[in-house]
Formats: structure tokens, sequence, C-alpha cells
């Protein structure tokens, strides 16, 4: 998040400020489109964090709620061998399925940036 927040230039903070723009739209104009490639970026890395965090996650544990991990392990432990292959197949499937949707929102971020500047740059 440091490196997102120095990437913004402090002249394009100011000239929200010389145009007369509140802080809100110095944010929302400015500041928001360059940072946004790396907020995707840091909230799928907490993701893929959390879905390899087992220890802390441990303890939230009652016998109403069971996180996937700790399902897969009572299944093991109980002989269903199987299910519980499958089961962690799906949590693998799903740390998939968030990685290629991180690409593809830092893709789709990049091509409306540059779709921007060329724009910019016709007028």
């Amino acid at each position: 998040m440091v490196a997102g927040i120095r990437t913004v230039p402090k002249s394009l903070e100011e000239s929200v400020t010389c145009l007369g723009g509140s802080p809100f739209q110095g944010l929302r104009d400015a500041i928001l489109p360059i940072m946004l490639p790396t907020l995707v970026a840091v909230f799928f890395f907490l993701f893929m964090r959390s879905m390899v965090t087992l220890s802390a996650v441990i303890f939230l544990i009652t016998p109403s709620l069971s996180v996937g991990a700790v399902s897969v392990l009572r299944l093991d432990q109980a002989g269903f061998t199987t299910q519980a292959a499958a089961f962690s197949v799906c949590i693998m499937l799903l740390v998939l399925f968030a990685m290629a949707a991180m690409k593809l929102t830092l893709i789709w971020l990049e091509s409306r940036g540059r779709n921007t500047v060329a724009r910019a740059d016709a007028t």
C-alpha cells in the first residue's frame, strides 16, 4: 500500500486542490484511479494469505461453524479420505479462481488506463 501511495504524484493532488476540488474529489478522481491496481493486488494477497493461514483460524471453530480446512482434517481423521480430497480440490479451485479473477481485474484496469490515456492524447 505504501508503494501505491508513493506512485501518486504530489502535483496531481495539488492540481485537484487548485482547481477547487474537495479532498473527497481528489481521492475519487486523482488518487484512487492510480492506486486501484495496488488495492486489488493487496486485497487478493490478503485473500490468499487467509486461505493458507490455519493456525489463527482454528480457534474460531464452534460446533455450529466449521472452517473449510478444518473440515478437511476432520473428514480425513474420520476415515473419509476421498471426501477430504474432494473438499481439498474445491478449496484449491476456489484459490485458483480468485487468482484468475485478480489477474483479469488487473488486466482490465491496465487496459482501461491505456484507453483513458489514448483518449486524452487524441483530444
